[in-house]
């Protein structure tokens, strides 16, 4: 298929938006130098083309979803029909990424769960009966240090949200921000039947309790991913922690979390190409004190993605 390019401006706007999604036009003319009437213009037609959006999000830790877990799989066959055969929901589970990979596994899937027992259960009642899967392998997350959400796949609605009585009264809130970011309050104000001041109210207060968080993603089909890859460390256990540390301060890893298994660490990266992810892991990786071994898994496509939840971590 054919990417649609985007320019220099259009990056930048996309990368101030991820930091506030709710920055306005003229404050983003500003910064850049153009009128407010162009970044407008810009970000109208990036959404038209299903490029860029800007969404609400709300923290998984919130719902309940306390567990996270890393699952590989070798399958028999085509890594996307195993993956469509896999449950997306189930009760107390999640999945939150399914992707194709290139290494030890051909496919990852990322899972939120309420708790163990849950995920072990979904584990049993639904992964071990699809029939293409011919090994697994699970990571359970001890720690996770960072969680960025660049990219999306933005067709993808997503599960509706579930009860949860501390903010059960802002569902609609949390709704009419996910579909588009940017609404205004006025028109939030129309839709919800509150008071402007009001809904500013709420969303400051959520924004400041990290249950809700305000950000531009790219859609990887549209534009073109950059190279994904998850990189699986082996460390010595007395330099997890710093590890961890450094590489979640990095700015090529999109997520670093501590698990349990046969590694410790596992990180997500986003590269520009494989000479870039080479670099990473032999001149940096490799370098650092406690570091026995690394494997890396290119992703290669994305058959899934949550996009409701994540972990709000800043």
């Amino acid at each position: 298929m054919d990417f649609i390019e985007l320019d220099t401006l259009d990056e930048s706007i996309i990368s101030a938006l991820k930091v506030d999604g709710r920055a306005t036009t003229k404050s983003l003319g500003k910064m850049f130098g153009v009128a407010h009437t162009t970044i407008a213009s810009r970000i109208q037609r990036m959404r038209e083309l299903g490029v860029m959006h800007v969404r609400a999000v709300t923290d998984a830790k919130a719902y309940g979803f306390n567990e996270l877990a890393i699952v590989g799989f070798q399958v028999r066959g085509s890594a996307l029909e195993t993956a469509q055969q896999i449950p997306k929901s189930y009760p107390g589970v999640v999945v939150y990424v399914a992707s194709g990979t290139l290494g030890r596994f051909d496919l990852i899937v990322v899972l939120l769960a309420k708790d163990v027992a849950t995920l072990q259960h979904y584990v049993d009642e639904n992964i071990s009966k699809v029939s293409q899967i011919v090994s697994s392998e699970i990571w359970l997350a001890v720690d996770v240090l960072k969680f960025v959400t660049e990219w999306a796949l933005l067709n993808q609605v997503g599960h509706p949200l579930p009860p949860n009585p501390a903010i059960e009264d802002e569902l609609p809130l949390l709704d009419l921000f996910y579909e588009d970011g940017r609404t205004s309050y006025s028109q939030a104000s129309r839709v919800l039947g509150h008071t402007e001041v009001q809904i500013r109210n709420k969303v400051n207060r959520l924004v400041k309790d990290k249950l809700l968080h305000f950000s531009a993603v790219k859609d990887p089909q549209t534009i073109g991913p950059p190279l994904m890859a998850l990189i699986f460390m082996k460390v010595e256990l007395k330099h997890a922690k710093a590890i961890a540390k450094k590489l979640s301060s990095m700015e090529e890893f999109a997520f670093v979390g501590r698990f349990i298994g046969r590694f410790e660490i596992i990180g997500l990266v986003t590269l520009q190409d494989l000479p870039a992810l080479f670099n990473l892991v032999n001149n940096q990786l490799r370098q650092l004190k406690g570091m026995i071994r690394t494997e890396s898994m290119q992703i290669v496509e994305n058959y899934h993605q949550e996009p409701r939840w994540v972990r709000i971590l800043s």
